[in-house]
């Protein structure tokens, strides 16, 4: 997936969550490549689910999951 198609969705998600809950929640989202059928998946999930390893891949449910790097972006309150 383009990096700049990430961004897009990280920007959507967060303005979506935060239009139905009424407030901003940060849930980190990570870059995952899946080493049984390849495919690459930017996955929701919690700190604890993510040091726990307790991700799968959506396309075929495998396990074996290599984190890729991705750029983060940082939101903040302060107007520039």
């Amino acid at each position: 997936m383009h990096c700049c198609t990430r961004e897009l969705i990280r920007s959507w998600f967060s303005a979506n969550v935060q239009g139905i809950i009424g407030r901003t929640l940060t849930m980190p989202m990570y870059d995952y490549k899946c080493l049984d059928c390849g495919k690459e998946s930017l996955i929701v999930v919690t700190l604890k689910e993510h040091e726990a390893g307790a991700v799968s891949c959506p396309a075929c449910g495998s396990k074996k999951l290599q984190q890729l790097f991705s750029p983060f972006i940082a939101h903040t309150t302060k107007k520039s």
